[in-house]
C-alpha cells in the first residue's frame, strides 16, 4: 500500500500484490508482481460504497503486516552503532529498522568530514620536519596513506630526530639541506628525481631565537626571518607548481604579538602574505597559524622561552593539530574551500567571560572586533563582572581612595599584577621598589604598557615616564596624579 519505489521490489515476494495509490507513481517492477493502481484522491468523492470495500479488503492484510513490522528491531538514528551491533548479534530472521527524526543527534567523526587524500605512488616533503609538530605530522601523513617521504633539514640524516623516522615503516629520505639558501633546495629536490613524483609539501623550518628589543641583534632577526621568509619563498620557486597542498606551519605571534619574537613575528606574517600571494594565482597554499600547543612543539620541547597566558591563547594538542592539518591538506570543510590564512588558538570574548579572565591587548585592535565578541551576551557579561575570590578589582578602588598615597598603593598593585603576567612571573617575584627594566621592559613592551595604563586608569604617561622611572613605585605616583579615575581633590594633594 502506499507508494510504490522500484528499490522496493526487494520487499515483495514473488507474485505479491501491490496497491498503489497514488497513479502518479512508478511501477517499474520486474518481479512476477500484480500491480493495483487506484487514484484515491477521485475514488473516495466518486464512489464511496467502492471505497469502503478497498478499506475492509486491505485490513485482510493487517496482520501479515503487523507479524512483518514484529520481525524488526527499532532503532533511531542517533543509536547507529547499537543497531549496528544489535543486527551483528541478531539471527538473520530479524532485521532492523533505522527512524529518523529531525531531532535525533548523529554523531560525525572529523576523519569522515576531512577525508585526507594521499597517495602511495607520490612522494610527500617535509621541511623542518624534524621537531615535535613535524614528526607528529610525518606520523598523520603515513596513517593516511603516505609511503614516501622526504625530509629537509639542516642536520641532516645523522641525528636522533632523523634516525626515529626510519621506524615509520615507509620509504623516509633526509637530505641535508638549508631551506633558506635557493641553491641547496634546488640540489636536494633533485635527489628526489628517483623517486615517484612530489604531490605536497609540509614547510615546518624555524629557528627561534627569542631577545628583546634592546637586546636583539640584526644577525638574530636573520636568523629567525630566514627559514621561514626566504626559505618559504625558495620551496615556493623551486617546488612542482601542480601539487595538491602548500602548507605553512606559522604561530599566531605574526597576528597579536609576543614579546622577545619580533623576528619570528615577522617570519610567520611572510608566510601569511605568501599562502594569499599563491592562492590568488590558482596554487594550492594554506599558512596555519598554530596557538600554544600542549604536547608537542616549541614549547612542550622547551626550546622557546615564550608562553602564552591562558588569556591570550588557548592550549592546543595533537590531535587538534592534525584535525586542522587533515582540513588543510584537504582544501575543504563542509564543502567550502579553505582560506589561505587559518588562524587558531584565540580565545574569544565568550570564552574569557565565562573564565572571568581579562581581555588580552590585543583586543583593542580592529582585526578583533569579531572575536571580542563572539559567544558573549548582556547575561554573561554580567556574570563576568562578578569578581573571582581572591581577585582585586583595583579600578573600582581608585574611584574611592581617600588621599593620594592610597591612590599610589592602588596604581602600584595594578602595575605589579600587570608587569608579572607580561614577564610570566609571580606577582610575589616583582617589587614595586624596582624600576621597570629590571624585569625586562623595554621599548616595545613600554608601549603596550602605555596603552594599558591609558585604557585601564585612564591616565597619560609618556614612554620616558614608564622606561626611565627609579622604580615602579615612582611610576605608580606618576600615574596617580595624571588618573581620572582618582577624584579631583585627591589628585591635587601633594
Amino acid at each position: 500500500m502506499g507508494r510504490y519505489r522500484p528499490y522496493d521490489k526487494e520487499c515483495i515476494a514473488d507474485f505479491g500484490v501491490v496497491v498503489d495509490l497514488f497513479p502518479s507513481s512508478s511501477t517499474d517492477c520486474t518481479q512476477e508482481t500484480t500491480i493495483s493502481v487506484m487514484g484515491i484522491g477521485s475514488l473516495l468523492p466518486e464512489d464511496p460504497v467502492l471505497m469502503q470495500k478497498t478499506v475492509s479488503r486491505m485490513k485482510d492484510y493487517l496482520p501479515q503486516v503487523s507479524k512483518l513490522a514484529n520481525s524488526f528491531d527499532v532503532f533511531p538514528s542517533s543509536a547507529i552503532p547499537a543497531a549496528l551491533e544489535r543486527h551483528g548479534a541478531q539471527d538473520q530472521h530479524r532485521g532492523v529498522i533505522l527512524s529518523f527524526d529531525q531531532e535525533d543527534v548523529v554523531e560525525v567523526s572529523p576523519s569522515v568530514r576531512n577525508t585526507m587524500k594521499l597517495y602511495r605512488d607520490a612522494t610527500y616533503v617535509m621541511a623542518g620536519g624534524l621537531g615535535g609538530l613535524g614528526r607528529s605530522i610525518a606520523r598523520l601523513l603515513v596513517d593516511n596513506g603516505a609511503r614516501n617521504l622526504v625530509f629537509l633539514s639542516r642536520s641532516g640524516p645523522n641525528t636522533s630526530a632523523a634516525k626515529s623516522m626510519a621506524g615509520l615503516g615507509v620509504t623516509v629520505k633526509t637530505l641535508k639541506c638549508d631551506v633558506g639558501d635557493e641553491k641547496s633546495v634546488a640540489a636536494a629536490l633533485n635527489e628526489c628525481n628517483s623517486m615517484p613524483p612530489i604531490r605536497g609539501v609540509i614547510q615546518a623550518a624555524a629557528d627561534i631565537q627569542d631577545a628583546i628589543f634592546d637586546n636583539y641583534t640584526f644577525e638574530k632577526w636573520q636568523a629567525n626571518l630566514r627559514p621561514k621568509g626566504q626559505g618559504s619563498w625558495n620551496l615556493h620557486r623551486q617546488l612542482p607548481e601542480d601539487m595538491d597542498f602548500f602548507v605553512m606551519l606559522s604561530s599566531i605571534a605574526g597576528l597579536i604579538g609576543h614579546e622577545g619574537q619580533a623576528g619570528y613575528a615577522a617570519g610567520n606574517t611572510f608566510q601569511d602574505s605568501l599562502a594569499l600571494y599563491r592562492q590568488n594565482r590558482g596554487l594550492p597554499a594554506v599558512t596555519i597559524d598554530l596557538g600554544a600547543m600542549l604536547d608537542v612543539g616549541t614549547i612542550a620541547e622547551g626550546t622557546t622561552t615564550a608562553t602564552f597566558s591562558s588569556s591570550d591563547a588557548v592550549l592546543l594538542t595533537a590531535t587538534d593539530l592534525h584535525n586542522i592539518m587533515t582540513m588543510c591538506i584537504s582544501n575543504e570543510i563542509d564543502g567550502y574551500a579553505i582560506p589561505a590564512q587559518v588562524c587558531t588558538g584565540l580565545p574569544s570574548g565568550g570564552m574569557l567571560q565565562i573564565e572571568q579572565q581579562e581581555m588580552p591587548l590585543y583586543f583593542q585592535k580592529p582585526l578583533f572586533a569579531a572575536l571580542k565578541y563572539l559567544g558573549t551576551s548582556a547575561v554573561s557579561a554580567a556574570n563576568a563582572a562578578v569578581p573571582v575570590d581572591g581577585v582585586v578589582d583595583f579600578a573600582a578602588q581608585l574611584t574611592t581612595v581617600g588621599s593620594l598615597d592610597e591612590a599610589d598603593c592602588v596604581v602600584a598593585g595594578m602595575l605589579r599584577a600587570h608587569i608579572a603576567k607580561a614577564v610570566q612571573r609571580a606577582v610575589d617575584n616583582v617589587d614595586v621598589s624596582q624600576p621597570t627594566d629590571s624585569y625586562g621592559i623595554d621599548s616595545l613592551m613600554a608601549v603596550e604598557l602605555r596603552a594599558w595604563i591609558g585604557e585601564k586608569m585612564k591616565a597619560d604617561v609618556t614612554l620616558f615616564d614608564i622606561l626611565n622611572a627609579k622604580s615602579i613605585q615612582a611610576l605608580a605616583l606618576k600615574v596617580s596624579k595624571s588618573s581620572q579615575l582618582v577624584p579631583q581633590k585627591i589628585r591635587g594633594m601633594e
